[in-house]
């Protein structure tokens, strides 16, 4: 593959593309045939990729080189296996985004970030979406996802995470990152019919290129279009004969093309406060403060900005700013990167080679069997009686074959059995090496597949699909960091297009509830954390088990169990809300005792109070009579003592 070429000195570089719509037309031809020649090997070996695993696994040239010698084609699709296998790991180990304030006192608002994220991605199926990017990850080496606005179901809009076909997107050649995070541009191409556009963008005139004279996007329509359907009904705009051009008819290219530009802004700190202004707000700002003589400060600095062009033909639909400020609104995840090509790959490019050669394998193996000799004779024509019911009696063990003579006049037989051939020798270890070296040779063994056959102890077996896991690690690293970017892109939309006062269903401890989205209430600084989603069932399962051991020790020592331990329970949705809503909200019942026990004890408690009153009483009581004794019997010593001295 030849490397990435220069960009040439009269490139826009994207720069002003806004204000000329020729000069937008001219940059995104020029950057779509720049990523249309670099990544054309990839996207060649992807679409075999894609025949491969649907299990069309034999070009045309070996197809037809076997139907000439007339050997059977055998296609054993066992890829398929591997890539499934895999995609049912992300399946089972989802993982959903978590929003954690980065300031004291916006914990209710990252809450309600989180579960109006969560309530989005519900809405719109958004795992199942990732779940099939993630599968293209696989296969050729990218997935890729669009977040965007859609008013088909709602006129207010709703927020949709969908995904894209991989052969639809193209990328800055530049980038180099994973997950492209340093990419310029990226566009998506695809076929819309001209009425679709009409109802998109009335009143628009599409500029048709024509037919082999520098088509749109530098390819030709019939190449664009070679997979769309024949329109019937646009007949008349054939322009030609051949089976592609009628395809063809009545379709357009359609180009959403996004790309950013560094911009000058500027940061003023004012007695007011502080505001960001762009260079041309920030000139008529200064005017004013210095008018006034209200001093300032400003800072200025460079920050990306992001923009938006759709296209179909040569025509500029629509342009302007990104609806995503901080990103494209593509997020992709990427799989293993080819240094010298600079294009991404996965497990599909390790596993093709020896899925193509194990079908020609057995495909010869196959013909050599059946074109050797397994039985039968060979004889003179005049050895037998009857030619004709020699051939039909031969192989019948209860009938009997007449011969004339079975040797001739010198002793030699007119009958000779056909030699068979032997079994080739070590066939069989070969065959199966042929089968076993696509777990060898992509690192997915049989325990991850859950296919292992032999007994082992269950440690072994689950440090073996650790380690399998492990051999998988770049792709799920790739998933975690698209879920984060996927997360930062999924809060502004939330923010920006859906919070005006919409209802939206929040679940808590005690049950789901209804909350307003407002623009205002949403305004904060957070920290994206990715965690395994409690409707993931390997995490339920696995988490639900560990909980069963420790919750009676918990109990054991006095430490209460919280409600959202269900959330990990296998059981139904339904029956794990009521539930939770019970032990939030005690029944009548239940309060009713409470209230018994508890007017139970007041009343104890006060009839202990009483005696205690009463009990001191009384020995306050005793005391007093004890005193008095001894006041008197002091009073009667004294009287006493008086009687003996006057005496």
């Amino acid at each position: 593959m030849d490397p990435i070429p220069a960009r040439k000195k009269d490139h826009l570089v994207h720069k002003d593309l806004l204000a000329d719509d020729d000069d937008l037309v001219l940059q995104i031809e020029r950057d779509f045939r720049l990523a249309r020649d670099y990544t054309e090997g990839w996207r060649e070996e992807v679409k075999e990729l894609y025949d491969l695993v649907a299990g069309d696994q034999w070009d045309d040239l070996s197809r037809a080189r076997m139907l000439d010698t007339l050997r059977p084609m055998v296609t054993f699709n066992i890829t398929v296996k591997y890539l499934d296998a895999v995609g049912g790991l992300e399946v089972g180990n989802r993982r959903e985004v978590q929003y954690f304030p980065r300031e004291v006192g916006d914990s209710n608002v990252s809450e309600l970030y989180t579960n109006a994220a969560k309530w989005v991605r519900d809405e719109c199926d958004a795992d199942d979406e990732e779940s099939e990017a993630f599968w293209d990850l696989l296969l050729g080496g990218m997935g890729w996802t669009e977040t965007e606005v859609s008013d088909d179901m709602r006129p207010e809009g709703d927020v949709v995470i969908e995904r894209r076909d991989p052969l639809e997107m193209f990328w800055d050649p530049a980038s180099r990152k994973r997950n492209l995070k340093d990419c310029r541009w990226m566009m998506r191409v695809r076929p819309m019919t001209l009425e679709e556009i009409e109802e998109r963008w009335p009143g628009k005139t599409i500029d048709m290129p024509q037919r082999g004279v520098g088509t749109t996007l530098g390819i030709d329509v019939e190449e664009l279009y070679s997979d769309a359907l024949h329109d019937a009904q646009n007949a008349w705009r054939y322009m030609g004969d051949s089976e592609k051009t009628r395809r063809a008819a009545g379709m357009v290219a359609y180009v959403d093309y996004r790309w950013w530009v560094r911009e000058t802004h500027f940061r003023v700190r004012t007695q007011f406060g502080e505001r960001t202004f762009t260079r041309s707000q920030w000139t008529t700002a200064r005017r004013m403060l210095e008018a006034n003589g209200i001093p300032y400060e400003a800072a200025e600095y460079r920050r990306r900005r992001y923009y938006r062009a759709q296209m179909a033909g040569k025509t500029i639909l629509d342009k302007g700013p990104n609806p995503y400020r901080d990103g494209f609104a593509f997020n992709v995840m990427t799989g293993r990167r080819d240094r010298n090509s600079n294009t991404w790959f996965g497990i599909g490019r390790v596993l093709k080679d020896p899925q193509l050669w194990i079908n020609k394998f057995f495909s010869s193996i196959l013909h050599t069997i059946n074109s050797q000799a397994k039985g039968g004779v060979i004889a003179k024509r005049e050895a037998f009686e009857n030619p004709s019911k020699a051939e039909n009696t031969w192989a019948r063990p209860d009938s009997i074959t007449w011969a004339d003579e079975l040797h001739d006049e010198h002793g030699k037989p007119n009958i000779l059995p056909k030699p068979q051939a032997d079994y080739p020798e070590g066939m069989d270890r070969l065959m199966t090496f042929t089968v076993q070296s696509l777990p060898e040779i992509s690192g997915l063994n049989l325990e991850l597949l859950g296919l292992a056959s032999k007994v082992q102890p269950g440690v072994l077996e689950a440090q073996r699909k650790e380690a399998g896991m492990t051999m998988l690690g770049w792709a799920f690293d790739s998933k975690r960091r698209y879920t984060k970017d996927a997360g930062r892109t999924l809060a502004y939309y939330i923010r920006e297009y859906i919070a005006d006062g919409r209802l939206v269903r929040i679940d808590q401890e005690n049950g789901p509830k209804f909350v307003k989205l407002m623009k205002d209430e949403l305004t904060l600084d957070y920290d994206i954390i990715t965690d395994e989603s409690p409707s993931s069932p390997n995490a339920k399962e696995r988490i639900w088990g560990m909980m069963m051991q420790m919750i009676p020790h918990l109990i054991s020592a006095n430490i209460p169990v919280p409600p959202e331990v269900l959330d990990y329970s296998p059981l139904p949705r339904k029956l794990v809300d009521a539930w939770k809503k019970m032990i939030s909200e005690p029944n009548p019942e239940q309060q009713k005792q409470s209230k018994l026990a508890e007017a139970a004890a007041t009343a104890d408690v006060k009839k202990t109070e009483a005696e205690a009153q009463k009990l001191e009483a009384e020995v306050e009581e005793t005391q007093a009579e004890t005193i008095l004794d001894l006041a008197k019997a002091r009073e009667a010593a004294a009287r006493a003592g008086k009687s003996m001295g006057g005496g």
